[in-house]
């Protein structure tokens, strides 16, 4: 396997963003995370995004976690295992 990158962006997401990205209708802009999985491995990339309820506190640690769910979704057991690995590697530094 190899090294697994994460690339972060918060930012806020306009109603068009999110219709784009999510299929989301909202009438304000909403917080959000953004993440890239990277595994230099297979040169392949995974996009993952989580929106904030404009009722919810935004947190960075529970949006990094959702759009990384997010990203691999659809990768195998033993790939998401690794990605999860790496990320909570990443955070321990």
């Amino acid at each position: 396997m190899g090294k697994i990158e994460f690339e972060f962006e918060y930012k806020y997401f306009s109603p068009q963003d999110l219709l784009d990205y999510k299929k989301l209708t909202s009438e304000v802009p909403r917080r959000a995370v953004r993440v890239y999985v990277i595994v230099s491995q297979t040169s392949t990339s995974y996009e993952g995004i989580s929106v904030c309820n404009p009722k919810d506190r935004f947190s960075k640690a529970v949006g990094r976690k959702l759009a990384v769910t997010s990203a691999i979704r659809t990768l195998a057991k033993p790939l998401r295992t690794k990605v999860w690995e790496a990320y909570f590697n990443m955070c321990k530094n």
